[in-house]
């Protein structure tokens, strides 16, 4: 279940003496087993004192995680951040922390001394031992605690980790999602994760989930294969493969494009495509009825460079038809280390082209903003990935430091597609008064919840402009529509039409399943599947990034 365990060696939890051996932790303190655990896996440099009521920093909470999970630092070759010098004793903790996507490197700062708070303890901690965060329907949010609301941007992940019990729900109390965390309760759950991580065994899960062979036949078949009839009496075979396919027949049964099973190596590639740094040409594909076309680029990515267009039909990779592939094995063959090359064929119009690049190592800001005619908040979005909303907040403080009360504010979603539900609609929360209806989910007609605004809404007074075009989909068509309920202008192409939710869940093996669950609506009940948003101003298809702004400008 971690994402990153695959090259670690889990040590043992076994019953210990629940006594440390620190000046300052009596035997009686209340986190005394998450100490004692932290003490017996060598995390704590043999120190004399734990210093328990401390609030833990950054820093030390690396320090702590990776230690525990056993993973060594290096001596940094380099310091990626500012404030982290070659020689601080923090430094090769901050350098495994973004080497394992734990933290961006687009701050120039780590701020080893920053304090956690518990919220971002258990964010770090479900990152680190690969936890997605489900979409829960209404019906199944009752009261976990009374400070988080069943609507509430952290509720998904507070549900996640009492379905696994590794925290216990207090309807009556509070989780204090603000509070910062002391090193002992850092330590008690590093504890509670570490130990749910090793008991955690795929027969147990199997037993307590029958339904995972859901009948005798499945279990028939296999066995007829594996041990008993299978004509090739002697013959190798995988196991593993045998596996993938079944598994993945039964997603593909479907027809849904969005349902898709991934092997590890399938999961690694699509982790790799929504986190904004990968080795590749910098195309963004599509699967159409005709084919793998290219729906954009990366500006300045090779492709671009090489000369690769937007609509053009990929019909050979190296000389070798890719007609009948999936668009999967084709980004599977596209990939590869940065240096080496490959040559397209595509179709463009009437033309067979044939277009050489040169991978590389591709590094994309997935939020980035500017002001522009000196009054204007510009933000431009390119995926909504889990990590938008302090990301985002970050940029809002930045373009408020420079311009306290803008004239406007633009959202650039072009060429988004879409991403995290929870960060779209912390992303509409902004714009839009407290209690106001984001997004409805509808789960196949047996039922429908609605998501209200949690938030306060702090730049709701200020004109919005919205501008999307045709690949705009999914939670930026989301934002857009409800936004546009709400007094927003859309300026732009008429988007995508994509209006099903996902449930990404990653499994033991670091297989991976994208499952379609419902349909997701406007806050004001609208679908946008196969119609897509129709903007308030229509540009021309071919209009430049001038046009665009133009038609914000003429509007302020």
């Amino acid at each position: 279940m971690k994402r990153f365990i695959s090259l670690l060696t889990l040590s043992t939890i076994l019953a210990f003496p629940v006594s440390a051996k620190y000046d300052d932790v009596p035997n009686s303190h209340t986190y005394i087993e998450g100490i004692t655990y932290i003490e017996l896996e060598g995390a704590s440099d043999d120190a004399g004192d734990f210093r328990p009521d401390d609030i833990v920093t950054r820093a030390e909470s690396f320090k702590l995680l990776f230690e525990v999970l056993h993973i060594d630092p290096k001596d940094p070759q380099g310091n990626t951040f500012d404030d982290a010098p070659i020689d601080a004793w923090f430094t090769p903790y901050a350098e495994l922390a973004l080497e394992y996507k734990l933290i961006s490197d687009r701050s120039p700062e780590f701020q080893a001394d920053k304090q956690l708070r518990r919220m971002d303890a258990f964010r770090l901690m479900m990152q680190a031992y690969g936890l997605s965060t489900p979409v829960i329907a209404q019906n199944d949010r009752a009261i976990l605690f009374s400070d988080i609301a069943t609507d509430s941007n952290f509720y998904p992940w507070v549900y996640q980790m009492v379905q696994l019990d590794i925290l216990e729900a207090k309807p009556e109390g509070q989780f204090k999602p603000y509070l910062p965390i002391s090193r002992a309760e850092f330590a008690h759950w590093l504890y509670q994760f570490d130990k749910w991580m090793q008991v955690f065994e795929l027969d147990q899960f199997a037993v307590n989930n029958p339904d995972f062979y859901k009948s005798d036949i499945m279990a028939e078949v296999w066995n007829a294969i594996i041990n008993d009839h299978y004509l090739e009496e002697g013959e190798y075979i995988d196991q593993d493969a045998l596996f993938q396919a079944a598994v993945k027949g039964m997603v593909e049964s479907l027809n849904d494009p969005y349902s898709k099973y991934f092997t590890q190596d399938d999961a690694n590639s699509f982790t790799q495509s929504i986190s904004g740094e990968f080795e590749g040409i910098g195309a963004i594909l599509d699967q159409r009825e005709e084919g793998v076309i290219v729906s954009g680029l990366i500006e300045g990515g090779p492709a671009a460079e090489a000369g690769l267009k937007k609509n053009d039909l990929i019909q050979t990779i190296d000389g070798i038809d890719i007609s009948e592939l999936s668009i999967e094995a084709v980004v599977s063959r596209i990939k590869g280390p940065a240096g080496t090359t490959l040559i397209l064929g595509v179709l463009r119009a009437d033309d067979f082209i044939e277009i050489e690049i040169t991978r590389a190592h591709i590094e994309i800001i997935l939020q980035s903003g500017s002001i522009m005619w000196s009054d204007t908040w510009y933000i431009d979005i390119d995926s909504f990935s889990s990590d938008l909303p302090p990301n985002v907040m970050d940029l809002i403080f930045e373009l408020e430091d420079q311009v306290a009360n803008p004239e406007a504010i633009i959202l650039d979603l072009r060429g988004n597609l879409g991403g995290s539900l929870q960060s779209g609609t912390f992303l509409t929360g902004l714009f839009v008064p407290q209690l106001t209806p984001l997004i409805e989910l509808n789960y196949g007609g047996a039922y429908s919840t609605i998501i209200y605004n949690g938030d306060t809404g702090p730049y709701q007074d200020y004109p919005v402009f919205i501008l999307v075009d045709g690949n705009s989909a999914s939670a930026s068509e989301i934002v857009a529509s409800t936004l546009q309920e709400n007094g927003a202008t859309i300026i732009g192409h008429q988007t995508y039409g994509k209006g099903t939710a996902q449930q990404y869940t990653t499994y033991w093996d670091g297989s991976a399943l994208k499952l379609t669950i419902a349909e997701w609506l406007s806050g004001g009940g609208a679908s946008i599947q196969d119609v897509g948003v129709i903007p308030d101003v229509v540009l021309a298809d071919d209009a430049d990034d001038e046009a665009w702004l133009e038609a914000v400008q003429r509007r302020l």
